[in-house]
């Protein structure tokens, strides 16, 4: 039990950890994530809550985007992204406007888990991005924790349930994807539901992303082992207490 406490301690030092400031890297891209920002801005609330409603009703610039995903990623334009912050920013709102439009096509529909049984959501639903057919879980594992190996994007990922993060009303960008996932990071570690910590009793309770042998244990392992400048790991760099 012991050892367990010590590892979830460990899993929320290393989530929390913030990036040393040479790091990062601008970009003025070529990719334009206007279309999506028109959807963002219209249909998701201050909350991240999208009002599919009206966004079925009313889907020519969610199509274009999807169309234009289709059309160009980092695969077939690597030109159009000239630095690694902007071909990662591509894949993390690729992957937020293929969930959104996955519930779109769909919808009404009360959770993703009722739209193809067993999770097929993820696993079963296939759109083109860059030439290439892939579902939603091979663009999260193969693609952005595979290549990038960036474990703050499981901030900003949103997969349309309520126990995701928040989904941002503004496009990740290559020029200010720190600042985004830095700003993401401290708003889940500081919402109640993800993580608590009662100092009188010496409790930890965290997020299932950062759960000792569960989802994403490894994404955080491998970034601790890697070779990359950083900061002292410190949880108060996010969590306020």
């Amino acid at each position: 039990m012991e050892t367990q406490s010590r590892k979830a301690s460990l899993f929320i030092l290393l989530a929390v950890s913030a990036y040393s400031t040479n790091q990062i890297k601008t970009d003025s891209g070529g990719f334009d994530h206007s279309l999506y920002r028109q959807v963002l801005q219209r249909f998701v609330d201050d909350e991240g809550r999208v009002n599919y409603q009206d966004l079925k009703s009313n889907d020519a610039a969610l199509k274009a985007y999807v169309e234009k995903l289709g059309n160009e990623s980092p695969e077939n334009h690597p030109e159009l992204f000239s630095s690694r912050e902007s071909q990662l920013a591509y894949w993390i709102d690729a992957y937020n406007a293929l969930a959104i439009k996955g519930v779109v096509d769909h919808y009404p529909t009360r959770s993703v888990r009722d739209v193809k049984m067993f999770f097929g959501f993820f696993y079963r639903i296939y759109y083109t991005v860059g030439g290439h057919r892939y579902n939603l879980t091979y663009i999260e594992n193969e693609i952005i924790r595979k290549r990038y190996q960036e474990p703050r994007v499981h901030f900003v990922l949103v997969c349309a349930s309520v126990s995701c993060p928040k989904l941002q009303r503004e496009p990740f960008v290559g020029e200010k994807l720190e600042e985004q996932l830095e700003l993401a990071a401290r708003f889940f570690i500081n919402e109640e539901r993800n993580v608590r910590l009662d100092l009188a009793k010496k409790r930890l309770w965290l997020s299932m992303i950062f759960a000792p042998g569960r989802w994403y244990e490894t994404d955080f392992l491998t970034w601790l082992a890697g070779k990359s400048p950083r900061r002292k790991p410190v949880i108060e760099d996010y969590l306020r207490i």
